[in-house]
C-alpha cells in the first residue's frame, strides 16, 4: 500500500512540475485550447494577393520617395514604344499630387521613383489611378493624353500591337473617375508601392531596376534602353 501511494505520490509531483500539452495553463484548459486555435488560424492566413497600402512614414526631416511598379492587364506587352512613353510623360506632368522622378518602362510594366509634390499629397494608389485613367483613355483617342493629328504621334492611339482603336469599348478601365468614357483595360487595377529607406537604398534600388531591360536580353547596355528617363531630381 505504501509503495503504491509512493507512486501515485511521483506521478503527482511529477505532472505538477512538468505541465504536459494537455494541462491546465495559465489558468484554465480552456486558455490553453484558445491559445492553440490562435496558432492554427496564425499559421493558416493566406498568402497576399494584393497590395497593401500603407501611410507614408514621416521621418523627420528626411523625405518620402516611394517605389511604384504598375503592370499591364494581363501583363501584355503594351508599354515599351515611344508613343506610350509619351503618353506617360504627359499625364505624369498632369497629376501633380506626386513627383516622379526616375522611371523604366519595360513592355509589360514599368517602375517609377515618386515623391510627395503637395503637403498632404493623396493616396498614391488613387494617383496611380488618376494617371492610369489619363493614359487609357489617351489610347483610345480621348482625353487630353490622346493623339490628335496624324504622323508620328498618332502612334499614341495604338494598342501596342500596331492596330489602331476605332474608339472606346464597353470594358471599363476602372480609371479616371465618374464621366469618364469607358475603354478597354489597359492596367492591372492595383499598384505595388515601397517606402525607400534611405539615400543608398534609392540609389541601390535604382541600379537594379536600369538592369531590367539587360537581364531580359533586350539591350546589352543599359544606357541604350530608349523608355527610361527622369521628370524631377528627388533629392534625399
Amino acid at each position: 500500500m505504501n509503495d503504491g501511494g509512493s507512486r501515485a505520490a511521483e506521478r503527482t509531483g511529477s505532472r505538477g512540475s512538468e505541465p504536459s500539452q494537455g494541462d491546465e495553463v495559465a489558468g484554465g484548459r480552456g486558455v490553453t485550447r484558445a491559445a492553440n486555435r490562435q496558432t492554427t488560424m496564425t499559421l493558416d492566413l493566406p498568402k497576399r494577393k494584393h497590395p497593401v497600402h500603407l501611410s507614408n512614414l514621416q521621418r523627420h526631416t528626411e523625405p518620402v520617395i516611394l517605389f511604384l511598379t504598375v503592370c499591364t492587364h494581363d501583363r501584355r506587352p503594351r508599354l515599351a514604344n515611344a508613343a506610350i512613353k509619351e503618353m506617360l510623360v504627359k499625364a505624369w506632368g498632369l497629376s501633380r499630387q506626386w513627383r516622379v522622378g526616375r522611371y523604366l518602362v519595360m513592355p509589360d510594366h514599368l517602375h517609377l521613383f515618386c515623391s510627395p509634390a503637395v503637403q498632404e499629397a493623396e493616396n498614391v494608389k488613387d494617383w496611380a489611378a488618376y494617371w492610369k485613367g489619363l493614359v487609357s483613355r489617351g489610347i483610345q483617342g480621348y482625353g487630353p493624353c490622346a493623339a490628335h493629328s496624324e504622323g508620328p504621334g498618332a502612334t499614341c492611339a495604338t494598342d501596342g500591337t500596331g492596330s489602331r482603336d476605332s474608339g472606346p469599348s464597353r470594358e471599363d478601365d476602372g480609371e479616371g473617375g465618374r464621366g469618364a468614357p469607358r475603354v478597354e483595360r489597359f492596367w492591372q487595377r492595383d499598384v505595388w508601392d515601397t517606402q525607400l529607406r534611405s539615400g543608398n537604398h534609392y540609389r541601390e534600388k535604382w541600379d537594379y531596376v536600369r538592369m531590367n531591360p539587360v537581364r531580359q536580353a533586350l539591350v546589352s547596355n543599359p544606357d541604350a534602353w530608349p523608355f527610361q528617363g527622369e521628370l524631377n531630381v528627388l533629392w534625399w
